[in-house]
């Protein structure tokens, strides 16, 4: 019966969090690319298509270092709601 009335109460939360909250705090659609990383990638690929594939391989390697996104971002946030609801079964103990 417990959680059958919380999933009841938890309804109104829900409900006041997808619409009236996440679309309040949420911002942009994703995030941008990182400048460094997408420079590494270019120059990379330019070298492997010249026939350089060692220094190719040597700035792909330095670019994976690298986040291909920036991780902070000022245009872009998300507010991640998740709730769980746990059902307690009672098992019975092993005896030995």
């Amino acid at each position: 019966m417990s959680p059958l009335l919380a999933n009841i109460y938890l309804d109104r939360l829900d409900w006041f969090i997808e619409t009236d909250l996440l679309p309040a705090y949420n911002r942009g659609a994703k995030r941008k690319a990182n400048a460094e990383y997408e420079q590494l990638m270019h120059r990379s690929r330019y070298l492997e298509s010249t026939g350089r594939a060692g220094e190719a391989m040597t700035l792909r390697r330095k670019a994976q270092t690298l986040p291909s996104l920036v991780s902070v971002d000022p245009d872009h946030r998300r507010l991640r709601y998740v709730r769980y609801a746990d059902d307690c079964v009672p098992r019975k103990l092993k005896e030995g």
